[in-house]
């Protein structure tokens, strides 16, 4: 109720304003409810549009905004909003940390010893054993952010950002990835958290595939932490 008020004494106040306005040349107004975004997101993107009588109100708690100009105008900024105010697809990614080792005797984790990702790295590195540190499932609604911990004791923290992008009827997810590893700075008191940053990336997948995104080496590169992805789109 509070919210229909407010949109009404916008449309009053747009209407007083552009009274003598109105008298010249026929305006339209439009009020857009947003499903899916806010308006301050649209709103750079529709004021190109406008012309010099046309004006462009967000509603208080951003869920609408209201459009002011000429019929044709009005059209092609519907038209945008109608583009832009769609439910983001979610996505499932699986996320896997592999220890690869120098150790002369080859030693890999019966899960991991048919995976075409651990062959290819074998081949392009000097590592011969490689055991699974940890596996994760994770659902993310496209344009969110989400912080999972990872590792045996919970020290790793990965913060992953993922995009669904579409050109000419193909797909691709642009993800932002930020691996750091948590340690305690045990030399002060209290003890504190200090994190070491190990992987920061933006990377491009395809629905359904997999992909090394990177590897950092560690105890003077004789091992090294391998991040394995995979996403796809789920609706």
């Amino acid at each position: 109720m509070k919210r229909l008020i407010l949109v009404l004494l916008m449309i009053l106040l747009i209407g007083f304003y552009s009274f003598s306005q109105e008298r010249e040349g026929k305006l339209r107004v439009e009020v857009v409810k947003l499903k899916y975004i806010k308006s301050s997101m649209v709103r750079n993107l529709l004021f190109p549009l406008l012309s010099k009588e046309g004006m462009l109100f967000d509603s208080p708690d951003g869920t609408a905004i209201i459009i002011k100009d000429y019929p044709e105008i009005v059209e092609k900024c519907l038209a945008m909003i109608k583009d832009l105010d769609v439910k983001p697809f979610d996505l499932l990614f699986t996320i896997q940390l592999v220890l690869g080792s120098e150790s002369e005797r080859e030693n890999i984790d019966k899960t991991l010893q048919d995976d075409s990702a651990i062959k290819e790295i074998k081949n392009l590195l000097r590592y011969n054993s490689f055991s699974l540190l940890d596996t994760k499932v994770v659902r993310i609604t496209e344009g969110k952010e989400v912080l999972i911990m990872m590792g045996k004791e919970n020290e790793l923290e990965l913060y992953l950002k993922p995009r669904l992008v579409r050109e000419d009827k193909s797909e691709l997810i642009m993800i932002a990835i930020n691996l750091k590893k948590i340690e305690k700075e045990e030399k002060v008191i209290p003890p504190s958290k200090i994190s070491k940053i190990l992987i920061s990336t933006e990377i491009s997948v395809k629905p359904g595939e997999r992909t090394v995104v990177g590897v950092s080496r560690m105890d003077k590169g004789e091992k090294g932490l391998i991040f394995i992805i995979s996403g796809k789109v789920i609706g």
